[in-house]
């Protein structure tokens, strides 16, 4: 107990603020991500049906495959900016953030490359998507894998607006967008 008393007084008060602020939006990132997926299904099962349900579910596993591959650069490079920006080294954070920028684009590019492999070369006669035509069913997997690209893309900027230790910028960010996508989903899919 006396370490932990011994730790708060070490804490100025913009520090205290901070750590507050990054903690509360953990907790309604939390909290939201729960709601959001126990209403999601259910919303779209109604709106859907429990075939349709079904399709869309798969077919947003699919670009999930490649998740296994996302290596987040960026919160390396998070990690190491945060230590320059302490030392108020702004040349090594834009060489750091550049060098971000530069193979996350690679990657993407990469995973663009196995993602148009996948939708032109497999051949989607799965008995789940026989309802779909076939130029619907590539338009959806391009909007699919576009989507899981960009969010990669998205940790580029979580990073430039993180590294300082500002995580609920990018908290309630991340809460909204995941609130977007999901309404979406619902209403144009």
């Amino acid at each position: 107990m006396s370490k932990l008393k011994s730790l708060s007084l070490n804490l100025n008060k913009a520090q205290t603020t901070r750590i507050s602020r990054n903690f509360i939006s953990q907790v309604t990132l939390n909290l939201s991500l729960t709601v959001f997926q126990l209403l999601f299904p259910p919303l779209m099962i109604m709106v859907y049906g429990l075939e349709n349900f079904g399709i869309w579910i798969f077919l947003t596993a699919v670009p999930s495959i490649l998740a296994v591959l996302n290596f987040d650069l960026n919160a390396a490079a998070k990690t190491e900016m945060s230590i320059y920006y302490n030392q108020n080294n702004k040349n090594k954070i834009n060489e750091v953030f550049n060098n971000s920028i530069l193979l996350t684009l690679i990657f993407i590019t990469f995973l663009a490359i196995i993602g148009s492999l996948i939708i032109n070369s497999y051949d989607f006669k799965i008995n789940i998507l026989r309802s779909i035509n076939a130029n619907e069913l590539k338009i959806i997997l391009i909007c699919v894998f576009s989507t899981f690209y960009l969010n990669i893309f998205n940790s580029i900027f979580k990073t430039g607006i993180t590294y300082w230790g500002r995580l609920d910028i990018s908290t309630y960010l991340e809460t909204f967008f995941d609130f977007c996508s999901k309404v979406l989903i619902i209403i144009l899919g």
